[in-house]
C-alpha cells in the first residue's frame, strides 16, 4: 500500500510539474527585446532585427542605457510575419513613455494600408489622445499620460474577432478582425504611412497566443506595475469650495473624450457621438454603459434601445462610498453627467431613488432633459435639507429608471459627483429673471421659483423674480403656488447669460378621476391638494368632498389594483407629532372611502410626516406644497 501511494504521489507531482512547465511555455514570448544596449547585438541576431538610428537612455528604474530612445527617425524592423493566417492569435506588450504631442504615433505595425494589426497613439478611435489599436478600424483604450511610463499590451484574437487593449491594469475590449498585412513588422513607426513614435520604449514582448487579462495583469505586476483606479474614484475634503467632494466614474464622455477646450463642468452640450460602444469592465458599475428603462418590453425604440439587448442594458444602481462625514451636512449638490435622456420625446417618466427613497423633485428636472443626438450634458441638482441625511453614512446608492411607462428609451451616465456643503459661488454661472402671471394676465405673488433646487426665491407683488449666480448647464425652472398647477421651463443656461422667462399659471381644476388616472399611469403616484384638514385635526373637512368623491370613483373602477394613501406635513411642529398626524389623516381618508362603498382591501394608509418634502420648508409657499395627500400605485 505504501509503495502504491508513493507511485501515485510521484505521478501527481510529475503531472503538476509538467502542467506548470506547459503554462510557462505558453506564456514565453517568441520575441523579447529588452532595450538593454549590452544585449542588443545578441537580440538582433536571435530575432532577426534591423535597427535604424536607435539610441539608448535610462529605463523606468533610472538605470542608464537600458531602454530605447526613439527620435522620429528611429525604428526596428522585425523580419517575421504576424499575418493572421500565419499567427491567428498575437499579443504584444511593452513599456512606453511618449515625448511628443503628435496625435498619431505608431509603436507597432505591419500595416500595408488596410488598418492591419497596429498599436499606436491616436485620436481616431476617440476624440482625444489615447493608446489605440487597429484591426480594420481604429479602437481606443486609455488616455495618454506623458509624465510616466505606461505598460501597454494589445491582444489580437482572430478566432473571437476581438482586440483587447490593456493599459496599466485597465482593459478595453473591442470587436475587430485584421486583414493580411506585410510579412514583416516595424517597432517605432508604420511601415506604410510613417507616423513615427517619439519617446522611450522598453521590455518589448511578442507572444504567439492571446494572453488573458489575468496573465497580462500578472505580467504587469511582475514588472513593477501598480494598477491605478484613481480615474474611477475621487474623494477629497476641503476641496474646490466644498467640505467634501466625491465622484464615481471617469470624466471621459463615455470614453469618447472631450473636444479641445471643452470643460464638462463649465461647457455646453458634448458633440454627437456614436453608439453602441463596448462596455469597459474597468468603469465604475452603472457608468459608461447604455441602460434601457426596465419597463420596456416591446414597441418603439430609440437608437440605444435598438442597438443593445437584455440583460446587458438593464438599469443598475450607481453606488458611492466614502469616509463617513464627521461634520454637519447643511447642503448637498448632485452633479450628474447625463447622456441621451429624452423623456419629453419618448414619454419616459424617470424615477430617481437614493438609498431607496424616491425624490420626485429631482425627477422633475431629469424628465425635462432632451438630449437627442446623442449628446451629454452636466445636470446639477440641489437636495432639500430633509434629504441631507441620506449622505450622512458614507454609503449612497443612486438609481434612475422608469418602471412604469414601457418607453423604449435608452440612456447613459458618465459620472456622478457629490458636493457636500458647497460654500462659495460656482465658477461658471448665469442669472435667471422673469415674471409669473395667471391666465388673465394678473401678476402672482409668493410663487415659489426654483432652479434645479440650486437657487430659489419668491415672486414679488408685481410677479417678478430674479435668481442670481445660478450654476450653468441644463436648468429646469419650476413655478409652484398652492391652488395652481405647477409649470416648468427647461433650457441650457450659458456662462454669464441673463436669461428672461415668463410663466402663466392655470388655476387647479377638480382633481378628477381622469386626472388621477393620467398622473398614476405616467408617474406611479399623484399628489392631491384638494383634501383639506383643519389645523391639528385628522378628519377631512367639508371642502375636501369633491376631491374625495373623485378618488372614490377612481378606486371603485380600479378595485383590482393596490394603492397606498400617504399623508405628508410641512416641517412645523415636532417630528413625532407630524408622523402621527399624517398617519391618522391617511387612515381617516381610507375610513371615509370605505363608508362610500370602496373596497379598501387593496388600500393601505401610511404617514411620512415631514420626511419627504417636494419643496423647501423655508417659505409659506413651500410649506403649502409639502402639506399634501399622496396616492401611490403599488405592485400587485
Amino acid at each position: 500500500m505504501i509503495k502504491i501511494n508513493a507511485i501515485f504521489y510521484t505521478t501527481i507531482v510529475l503531472f503538476l510539474l509538467g502542467l506548470q512547465s506547459n503554462v510557462t511555455a505558453q506564456t514565453t514570448p517568441i520575441i523579447n527585446i529588452s532595450g538593454d544596449s549590452d544585449k542588443a547585438a545578441n537580440e538582433k541576431s536571435k530575432y532577426n532585427l534591423e535597427y535604424a538610428n536607435m539610441t539608448y537612455t535610462a529605463d523606468r528604474t533610472g538605470t542608464e542605457n537600458k531602454a530605447l530612445k526613439l527620435d522620429g527617425q528611429s525604428f526596428i524592423r522585425v523580419n517575421k510575419s504576424i499575418n493572421p493566417t500565419v499567427m491567428p492569435n498575437l499579443t504584444i506588450a511593452f513599456w512606453a513613455k511618449p515625448d511628443s504631442d503628435n496625435k498619431r504615433m505608431t509603436l507597432f505595425s505591419h500595416d500595408n494600408g488596410g488598418y492591419d494589426r497596429t498599436v499606436a497613439i491616436d485620436n481616431r478611435g476617440a476624440k482625444s489622445w489615447k493608446w489605440s489599436a487597429y484591426a480594420n478600424t481604429p479602437m481606443a483604450g486609455a488616455s495618454i499620460n506623458k509624465s510616466k511610463w505606461s505598460f501597454v499590451a494589445v491582444v489580437f484574437n482572430k478566432k473571437e474577432n476581438t482586440v483587447l487593449i490593456f493599459v496599466d491594469g485597465q482593459t478595453y475590449k473591442h470587436k475587430g478582425s485584421a486583414s493580411k498585412g506585410l510579412d514583416y513588422f516595424h517597432l517605432g513607426n508604420n511601415p506604410t504611412y510613417g507616423e513615427p513614435y517619439i519617446g522611450l520604449l522598453d521590455d518589448i514582448k511578442i507572444y504567439e497566443q492571446s494572453l488573458t487579462k489575468n496573465q497580462l495583469l500578472e505580467l504587469f505586476e511582475s514588472e513593477g506595475g501598480i494598477k491605478d483606479k484613481s480615474d474611477q474614484y475621487f474623494y477629497k475634503e476641503n476641496y474646490n469650495g466644498s467640505d467634501i467632494v466625491v465622484r464615481v466614474g471617469d470624466v471621459d464622455n463615455l470614453g469618447f473624450g472631450w473636444t479641445k477646450g471643452f470643460d464638462p463642468f463649465c461647457g455646453m452640450n458634448t458633440s454627437v457621438h456614436g453608439y453602441p460602444w463596448i462596455t469597459d469592465e474597468n468603469d465604475h458599475k452603472g457608468t459608461d454603459r447604455i441602460m434601457v428603462v426596465s419597463s420596456h418590453h416591446s414597441g418603439r425604440k430609440d437608437g440605444y434601445t435598438s442597438s443593445t439587448k437584455r440583460p446587458d442594458n438593464l438599469p443598475v444602481s450607481i453606488d458611492i462610498t466614502y469616509k463617513k462625514p464627521d461634520i454637519e451636512i447643511e447642503k448637498v449638490v448632485l452633479q450628474l453627467m447625463l447622456d441621451d435622456f429624452q423623456a419629453p420625446k419618448w414619454g419616459t417618466s424617470y424615477q430617481v431613488h437614493i438609498n431607496g427613497k424616491r425624490l420626485t423633485y429631482i425627477e422633475d428636472v431629469i424628465n425635462k432633459v432632451e438630449q437627442t443626438g446623442p449628446t451629454g450634458k452636466l445636470v446639477q441638482v440641489g437636495l432639500l435639507p430633509e434629504d441631507n441625511a441620506l449622505f450622512s453614512t458614507g454609503k449612497v446608492s443612486v438609481k434612475i429608471d422608469d418602471p412604469v411607462t414601457g418607453a423604449g428609451d435608452g440612456y447613459a451616465i458618465d459620472f456622478i459627483q457629490v458636493l457636500i456643503n458647497p460654500k462659495g459661488e460656482y465658477e461658471c454661472i448665469g442669472n435667471i429673471s422673469g415674471i409669473v402671471k395667471d391666465t388673465e394676465g394678473n401678476p402672482l405673488e409668493d410663487v415659489l421659483i426654483s432652479a434645479n433646487g440650486l437657487k430659489e426665491g419668491l415672486t414679488k407683488a408685481n410677479g417678478v423674480f430674479k435668481l442670481e449666480n445660478v450654476p450653468i448647464g441644463m436648468i429646469t425652472v419650476t413655478a409652484n403656488k398652492n391652488l395652481y398647477n405647477q409649470e416648468s421651463i427647461s433650457f441650457e443656461l450659458k456662462k454669464d447669460e441673463n436669461k428672461q422667462i415668463e410663466f402663466v399659471l392655470n388655476r387647479k381644476l377638480l382633481e378628477s378621476k381622469a386626472f388621477l388616472n393620467e398622473e398614476l399611469k405616467a408617474k406611479g403616484f399623484v399628489n392631491l391638494y384638494g383634501i383639506h384638514f383643519d389645523s391639528g385635526k385628522d378628519v377631512p373637512n367639508s371642502q375636501s368632498e369633491a376631491t374625495l368623491n373623485e378618488l372614490a370613483i377612481f378606486l371603485k373602477s380600479n378595485s383590482e389594483l393596490k394603492f397606498k394613501i400617504i399623508g405628508h406635513t410641512d416641517s412645523d411642529g415636532e417630528i413625532k407629532t407630524n408622523n402621527d398626524l399624517s398617519l391618522r389623516r391617511a387612515q381617516h381618508i381610507v375610513n371615509w372611502l370605505e363608508k362610500k362603498g370602496v373596497n379598501t382591501a387593496n388600500v393601505t394608509a401610511s404617514g411620512l410626516g415631514e420626511s419627504s418634502p417636494i419643496a423647501s420648508n423655508k417659505t409659506k409657499s413651500g410649506k403649502a406644497l409639502n402639506r399634501r395627500v399622496e396616492i401611490k400605485a403599488m405592485k400587485k
